[in-house]
C-alpha cells in the first residue's frame, strides 16, 4: 500500500512538473521567436534607406549573416531600385519560417509587403522584402534550456519520488502501529484498545469502531468463560447427586421401595440435568435463523391459554394469580415454538419473582399488522442500573430481584433473540418495589429471510399445541 500510495504522488508530481517545463519551454520559444522576428522586421524595414547606393555598399553595411532580396509587383528581383518606401507606418508580414543550410545552422525567413513609389506623384507600387537572419543565437539558447529543463525534471522526480515515499510511509505508520496493537490482541489480551488520539483525524472514527467492537469481544468472553464457568457449576452438582445416590444405593442389597427411592431422587436430578442442556440449546438455536415456510397460522388464543395454563401450577404454590387479558378467537401466522419459548420465559420470570399473593397480567392485543404481547408483576422490580443489562445473555441480576441460584441467564436474553428473529423487539419497564412490566412486539406474518437464514429453531408441533414437556420450563432459569 506504501508503494501504492507512493507511486500515485509521484505520478501525480511527475505529470504537473512535466506540464510546467513544456510550457516554461514553449512559452521561452515563443518568446525568443518573436525578439528574433522583430528584429528581423527592424532590419529589413531599414532597407528602404539604403536605396540609392550599391548593392555591394549596401550589404556592407548589413549584419553578418543577414540576408535579403526585394521583388517588385512582378515578382521580378530589384536589385538597385530608385524609389522611395511610402508613408505606410509599418511593413506587412506575409510569411515566417526556417530554412535550413547546407553547411548546417538554420535562418529565420520572414517575407514583408512594402509600398513604393518609383518618383514624385507617381502611383504606389508593392515591393516584397524577403529577409533572412541566422537563428544560430536562438538554437543555442533553446538547446541550454532544454538540457537545463531535463536536468531539473529529473533531479525534481528524483527529489518528488523521495518526498512521496517519506509522505507515505508516514502516513501510513499509524495504521501499522495500528495493525501491530491489533497483532498482539488474543483472547487472554482483549483489554488492549487502540490509541485513537494518536490517528489522523480522518481515522479516528474507524479506531473508534474498533475499539467499541474490541470492549463487545471482551464482555461477551468475560461473560461467556462466567457462563462455563456457571455451567459446569450447575451441571456437577446433579451429577454429584446422582453418582453419590447411586454409590449408596449400591453398596448393599436393597429393598424394592428402597430402590424406587433411590431411583426417584436419580429421576429429580436427571430431569434437572435435561432443563439444563435444553436450555443451553435453546441458546444456541436462538443464534440461527428463521425460515418463512416454517411460520404457521395458529390460534393464538389457544397457545396463549396452554402457556398461561402451565404457569398456574407453579404460580399458585406460591398463592400468585395469573390474570388473563387476551380475547379468544386470535389467529397470526409465525413460528410455534418461537412463541411459545417468548410467552413461556416472560411468565416464567413473572412467577419466579413475585411476591406472594401477588398478581401477573398476562395481556396480549392483535392490531392490525402487529402483535403486543405484556406480563405484568408485582415482584421486588429492577434496579435502574440492572435493567439495560437484562436482556444480556448469561447476565444474572443477583442483586435486582433476589436469588438466582441456579439459573443460566438465559431467559430473558432468549426473550430478546427469539423477538428479533421474528422481526419484533421486546422493552422492559420497573419500578423498584413495584413490579416490573415486560412488552414485545411482533409483526403477525414471518419476516422475510435473510440471505444466512438456513436453520430454524426445531418445533416438530402442530401449530397451536405445546410441546408435552413445555411444564419443565418454568423450572429453568427466568433470566433477570
Amino acid at each position: 500500500m506504501t508503494r501504492r500510495i507512493a507511486l500515485a504522488i509521484l505520478l501525480s508530481a511527475w505529470a504537473v512538473v512535466l506540464i510546467a517545463l513544456v510550457v516554461i519551454y514553449l512559452t521561452t520559444r515563443q518568446t525568443l521567436l518573436a525578439e528574433l522576428d522583430e528584429s528581423i522586421i527592424m532590419r529589413a524595414s531599414a532597407l528602404p534607406h539604403l536605396l540609392g547606393v550599391s548593392r555591394e555598399s549596401s550589404m556592407v553595411a548589413l549584419p553578418p549573416g543577414d540576408r535579403y532580396l526585394i521583388r517588385n509587383e512582378l515578382g521580378q528581383v530589384m536589385a538597385r531600385p530608385d524609389g522611395q518606401l511610402s508613408d505606410r507606418t509599418s511593413p506587412v508580414v506575409t510569411n515566417r519560417k526556417f530554412i535550413s543550410m547546407a553547411g548546417g545552422g538554420r535562418l529565420r525567413s520572414i517575407t514583408l509587403n512594402f509600398g513604393v513609389r518609383s518618383s514624385e506623384g507617381a502611383p504606389e507600387r508593392l515591393a516584397t522584402i524577403v529577409y533572412s537572419a541566422p537563428a544560430s543565437s536562438v538554437d543555442a539558447l533553446l538547446r541550454r534550456l532544454t538540457l537545463l529543463l531535463c536536468i531539473v525534471g529529473l533531479g525534481g522526480a528524483l527529489l518528488i519520488g523521495a518526498v512521496a515515499m517519506f509522505v507515505s510511509r508516514a502516513a501510513l505508520r499509524p495504521l501499522r502501529q495500528t495493525s501491530e496493537v491489533i497483532g498482539t490482541i488474543n483472547e487472554k489480551k482483549l483489554d488492549r484498545r487502540v490509541d485513537a488520539a494518536a490517528l489522523p483525524k480522518e481515522l479516528r472514527p474507524m479506531a473508534e469502531r474498533l475499539n467499541e467492537m474490541l470492549a463487545r469481544l471482551e464482555r461477551e468472553f468475560v461473560q461467556r468463560k462466567q457462563f462455563l464457568a456457571d455451567t459446569a457449576h450447575e451441571l456437577r452438582t446433579p451429577v454429584a447427586a446422582i453418582l453419590t445416590h447411586l454409590e449408596v444405593t449400591l453398596r448393599r442389597p436393597r429393598e424394592p421401595a428402597a430402590l424406587a427411592d433411590a431411583l426417584r431422587t436419580s429421576l429429580s436430578d436427571v430431569q434437572m440435568l435435561r432443563r439444563l442442556v435444553d436450555a443451553l440449546l435453546e441458546q444456541v438455536r436462538s443464534d440461527r435463523g428463521l425460515v418463512p415456510a416454517d411460520a404457521q397460522w395458529l390460534d393464538l388464543s389457544a397457545l396463549l391459554e396452554q402457556c398461561a395454563t402451565l404457569a398456574d401450577s407453579p404460580a399458585s404454590e406460591k398463592n400468585v394469580k395469573v390474570i388473563r387479558k387476551f380475547g379468544p378467537g386470535m389467529r397470526v401466522q409465525t413460528h410455534a415454538a418461537v412463541l411459545q419459548s417468548i410467552v413461556t420465559n416472560l411468565l416464567s420470570n413473572a412467577v419466579e419473582y413475585s411476591r406472594a399473593g401477588g398478581v401477573i397480567e398476562f395481556d396480549c392485543q392483535v392490531n392490525g399488522r402487529q402483535l403486543e404481547l405484556s406480563v405484568r408483576d408485582e415482584g421486588p422490580g429492577i434496579a435502574a442500573d440492572v435493567l439495560p443489562h437484562i436482556f444480556q445473555a448469561f447476565y444474572r441480576a443477583d442483586s435486582s430481584r433476589g436469588s438466582n441460584r441456579g439459573h443460566l441467564g438465559l431467559g430473558l436474553f432468549l426473550v430478546q433473540s427469539h423477538a428479533q428473529s421474528l422481526g419484533g423487539r421486546c422493552e422492559a419497564e420497573s419500578t423498584p418495589g413495584t413490579g416490573s412490566v415486560f412488552r414485545v412486539w411482533l409483526p403477525t406474518s414471518p419476516p422475510e429471510a435473510g440471505p444466512d437464514a438456513s436453520a430454524t429453531v426445531e418445533h416438530g408441533t402442530a401449530a397451536h399445541d405445546v410441546p408435552a414437556d413445555a411444564e419443565d420450563r418454568f423450572a429453568l432459569d427466568a433470566g433477570s
